[in-house]
């Protein structure tokens, strides 16, 4: 029983002692980029996690209002880019069909065949579910040895996982 009992003690010491899901896909993460920019894996790097902090789960509202705005702002000037066309030609005589078509067809925010149809398809995606969660945004701070420099940096950057919240997909640096 002792035996069992010291094993099952070892077991989870072992376990406990590995990287929790988020280290992990940190490290993946950062250690792609650092074989695809300087060919160096981070396990030559020294590279420690300090901080992992959960900021904020990205929701598909806020999404939602970012592309609405994007969608806006490029019907806009999608318009405005088919009435010049529209008077240019006119001024030379040519037909103007096509052009006429075209913009009835943004006016009435048809983007079916255009390059906005992938955004509006997302907003009406993202408005059948508002409170869906897209992504969960991290606050990382992570040391490593830069290989070049020969010098231990510290780095705080955000990072993104992807939808099933399984691989981290973007960082960036935090903002002071």
């Amino acid at each position: 029983m002792k035996k069992i009992t010291l094993l099952l003690a070892l077991s989870i010491l072992l376990i406990s002692c590995g990287k929790s899901k988020e280290e992990q896909m940190i490290y993946d993460f950062q250690n792609n980029i650092s074989l695809k920019k300087i060919s160096v894996d981070l396990k030559d790097t020294d590279f420690k996690i300090i901080s992992i902090e959960k900021v904020k789960n990205i929701i598909a509202n806020d999404s939602l209002k970012i592309k609405k705005k994007y969608l806006k702002k490029e019907t806009i000037k999608v318009i405005a880019s088919v009435e010049s066309n529209i008077e240019f030609y006119k001024s030379v005589g040519e037909n103007t069909d096509k052009f006429n078509e075209s913009l009835k067809q943004y006016k009435n925010n048809n983007y079916k065949n255009t390059y906005l149809e992938s955004t509006f398809n997302l907003i009406q995606e993202y408005k059948k579910d508002t409170l869906k969660i897209l992504s969960i945004k991290y606050k990382v701070t992570y040391s490593m040895t830069n290989p070049i420099l020969k010098a231990k940096q510290t780095f705080t950057k955000n990072y993104y996982t992807n939808t099933t919240f399984d691989k981290f997909v973007k960082s960036e640096e935090v903002k002071k």
